[in-house]
């Protein structure tokens, strides 16, 4: 099966851990070290991916972490079987459609390929906010294969916390940017926020 992926690309990780009963690969190395000791004392693999899931979101906040979505497939040796999960973003049940019109501009300029909207409402800002689904869904997956206490799980998550993070260089830019648009919605949300 190796090379049947790309015949053109070849990914790599920063982060490859391996011990005894696996390998854990992450973005970031330290993710990949909590994933891999939970594979050492015994965890499940998904004990490893809830691992590394809540690591990586401190670690990387940026583009990982309970703020999310995603979706999940694993294989089961001693089921023979596979099983998916998808735990998406979702939109508030209290939604307007009617706050998002489209801009007649073609499409969006972010991350998803979908039809521009007036201000760019569903990408900036209050109102761009979906319901995430990583918690739930990485608990849901817990749920049914995991074997060690969701504590024991997060714990390495909330010991980088409170260390605090070092920024990598390549992430500056994408951080010190001010990616937020000046209106009067953010002007009067900071200027009744308390810091």
């Amino acid at each position: 099966m190796a090379g049947s992926f790309s015949r053109s690309q070849i990914t790599t990780k920063p982060g490859v851990v391996s011990v005894e009963g696996g390998v854990v690969a992450a973005q970031h190395v330290l993710a990949a070290e909590a994933g891999a000791e939970v594979l050492a004392a015994g965890g499940d693999a998904v004990d490893a991916a809830v691992a590394v899931s809540f690591a990586i979101g401190v670690l990387e906040p940026w583009m990982s972490g309970p703020m999310g979505g995603g979706a999940m497939m694993l294989w089961r040796a001693e089921e023979g079987r596979a099983h998916a999960l998808s735990y998406g973003m979702r939109s508030s049940k209290a939604l307007d459609v009617d706050h998002y019109p489209l801009s007649g501009a073609g499409k969006a300029s972010d991350l998803f390929p979908w039809e521009q909207v007036v201000e760019d409402r569903n990408i900036i800002g209050g109102s761009s906010v979906a319901v995430p689904g990583t918690v739930a869904g990485i608990a849901a997956a817990h749920g049914r294969f995991g074997r060690m206490p969701w504590g024991e799980l997060l714990a390495p998550a909330i010991a980088h916390a409170k260390q605090g993070m070092e920024i990598a260089e390549a992430a500056e830019p994408d951080l010190s940017s001010n990616k937020m648009q000046d209106t009067a919605h953010t002007r009067a949300y900071y200027a009744a926020a308390r810091f």
